[in-house]
């Protein structure tokens, strides 16, 4: 309730930035599946053992007062993510001779 209206307020996520800890970031507009799926990655330019890395979420925010229409906000809400420190893994395949 806002000054006795009931006022309904609903966000939608709309993109997703990943930080990747080493200075880079991009935008996907989903946020990703587990692995293998590989929707999400990135290749380190230099070694690293681990990286900080986090996800920002944008929401379009849209809002309707007493059973109105809806009406969306011209700004979006970014709201940071908590960072996570990665510990990074390289696998490299080696033929071998039996």
């Amino acid at each position: 309730t806002l000054l006795g209206q009931t006022t309904r307020i609903e966000a939608t996520p709309i993109a997703y930035i990943w930080h990747h800890g080493d200075g880079t970031k991009q935008t996907t507009r989903t946020p990703g599946r587990a692995h293998p799926h590989r929707d999400v990655t990135h290749t380190y330019k230099q070694p690293k053992n681990q990286a900080k890395v986090r996800v920002d979420t944008v929401y379009r925010i849209r809002y309707r007062i007493a059973g109105g229409t809806w009406a969306t906000l011209g700004n979006t809400l970014t709201i940071t993510g908590p960072e996570t420190e990665l510990t990074i893994v390289e696998a490299r395949p080696y033929l071998t001779k039996n």
